[in-house]
């Protein structure tokens, strides 16, 4: 199993600028949001604006850290996602 990082962060905090940086090393699978799905999509949350629904994406919380799971077990994996869109889901999930 290749390592999972994982930068939780609130918006508006130049996350993104750090995700460029760790997709720029190019040895790496990176993802953008990917918790956004279970906020937004299956929780039924207010849409974001500009937000393009990909129906191959998970929807669950569980989907979500099956995909980057499976991923890992590939090459290490980067994601860059809000602290929120995982809350409280995380904090019964202790192996993950």
């Amino acid at each position: 199993m290749f390592p999972i990082i994982a930068l939780w962060s609130h918006p508006r905090s130049m996350s993104t600028a750090m995700e460029r940086i760790m997709r720029e090393r190019g040895d790496m699978q990176c993802f953008h949001e990917p918790f956004m799905y279970d906020y937004y999509v299956n929780h039924n949350n207010r849409m974001m604006p500009h937000f393009d629904i990909n129906e191959d994406h998970p929807v669950t919380y569980q989907d979500v850290r099956d995909m980057l799971l499976e991923q890992a077990a590939k090459s290490p994996v980067f994601l860059k996602d809000m602290s929120y869109y995982v809350f409280p889901h995380i904090l019964s999930d202790k192996e993950f």
